[in-house]
């Protein structure tokens, strides 16, 4: 038998440590994940969201399929995420280094820290645009 320490809920596991449906509820209008293949693919309202949303539902997409087991590295550099989202290129490195939402993650990589899960809400709340 475990025994009650006072650290019951502040130590938890990876998983637990990010609000997963409030995840999905982020990225579930916008994109879907193929277990068999681990392909990220755009639903219908994925094309009226403005490049960095595109970019942070991508980004959020990659965090599911890490929380999953799906994938090694959360991060992605990019090139990928310019092939995976649509944005061109150059957009694409003027959003990872100027967004607030996405931080690097290593080198040439990047991806949206748990930490500020909270804080797209005001992202995704005020509709597509």
């Amino acid at each position: 038998m475990e025994k009650e320490t006072p650290f019951e809920g502040i130590i938890v596991s990876r998983s637990e440590a990010v609000d997963s449906f409030r995840l999905a509820e982020f990225v579930r209008p916008y994109l879907k994940i193929v277990k068999e293949d681990s392909q990220i693919v755009p639903l219908d309202n994925y094309s009226k969201l403005d490049d960095e949303k595109k970019i942070v539902s991508y980004l959020l997409a990659r965090k599911i399929m890490k929380l999953a087991g799906m994938i090694r590295l959360e991060g992605v550099g990019p090139t990928d995420i310019h092939k995976n989202t649509g944005v061109g290129l150059s957009n694409t490195k003027k959003i990872t280094l100027n967004s607030k939402y996405i931080k690097p993650e290593g080198k040439g990589k990047y991806s949206v820290p748990n930490y500020l899960l909270s804080s797209l809400s005001e992202v995704f709340e005020n509709g597509i645009r």
